[in-house]
């Protein structure tokens, strides 16, 4: 009897794509849960259905369309038949009962505790996505940058209530220039879903340049091979921290601990706690 790990990213699947669902960094939680489990387990892992289809990223006209279509190794229309097959033959069990299961589908589905469920496995974690990415999806990502900053901005269709005032990153960002003795030559990468207007205030910091390196999983690979991040509230910051181990300050988080040595992250709104954890962990 085969015990299959399945990875739920949306209720609507069907195998070689997915109709709305979560967006990447949230079915990366999912991912990296089940590939947890189907190493410990020694099970079969299905293959996420990243493809997803969606239209609320063409009605804001948002340069991402988040299709998630060429971001991952494994894509095959035979494969996703057979993963729909699985589906509809197999007995499926929740992801509490993986590990007294013989057999079936387990599903793994949601959030989960976020990182938090990751520390202990984070070197797998981190080794999956290396070995299921693929190489063309981040291939505009530059690989012998070592003196970059990168600030991450949600706005876009993000809820209110987890939006970073664009305030504190103007302040945490001159803190940086301030602190780094190299400050002329300080390189600092602004990623963002909001307008040129929307980002005034940081684009007219000196050396702050908006970059896209064509689609949102080599944006998170970008920032993860960044020296330090300025991050927002939300999951696609904390995938670049959490895959980078990259010491990041933000001004809230809302789903907990990102990397399991807190010295490494700092959420504060008080600017003199800042400017001295600037101090100790920006590398001179």
């Amino acid at each position: 009897m085969s015990l299959y790990i399945n990875p739920v990213l949306s209720s609507h699947d069907y195998g070689i794509f997915r109709v709305g669902g979560a967006g990447l960094a949230n079915c990366m939680f999912v991912a990296a849960r089940a590939a947890i489990v189907s190493r410990k387990l020694g099970a079969v892992m299905l293959r996420p259905t990243w493809e997803r289809i969606g239209v609320g990223q063409w009605i804001r006209r948002e340069r991402d369309k988040r299709l998630y279509s060429g971001l991952f190794k494994g894509y095959d229309v035979v494969e996703g038949l057979r993963k729909i097959w699985l589906s509809h033959m197999q007995r499926h069990i929740h992801e509490e009962d993986a590990y007294t299961a013989e057999s079936g589908i387990v599903d793994i589905m949601g959030l989960g505790s976020y990182f938090q469920d990751l520390f202990e496995d984070s070197a797998l974690v981190r080794q999956y996505f290396k070995d299921n990415i693929l190489p063309q999806a981040i291939a505009n990502v530059p690989t012998g940058e070592h003196n970059v900053v990168a600030i991450h901005v949600r706005l876009g269709d993000f809820p209110a209530q987890y939006r970073t005032d664009l305030d504190w990153y103007v302040k945490v960002v001159e803190l940086v220039a301030a602190k780094n003795t190299l400050s002329h030559q300080q390189k600092i990468w602004l990623f963002s879903d909001g307008s040129d207007e929307e980002l005034k205030p940081l684009l007219n910091i000196p050396n702050v340049r908006r970059v896209y390196f064509g689609n949102a999983l080599a944006d998170i690979i970008a920032i993860s091979r960044c020296r330090m991040l300025v991050g927002s509230d939300s999951t696609f910051s904390g995938w670049g921290a959490f895959l980078g181990n990259i010491p990041s300050v933000f001004a809230h988080v809302h789903y907990g601990r990102i990397l399991g040595d807190d010295s490494r992250v700092l959420v504060s709104e008080d600017f003199t706690q800042i400017s001295s954890w600037v101090s100790s962990n920006l590398i001179k």
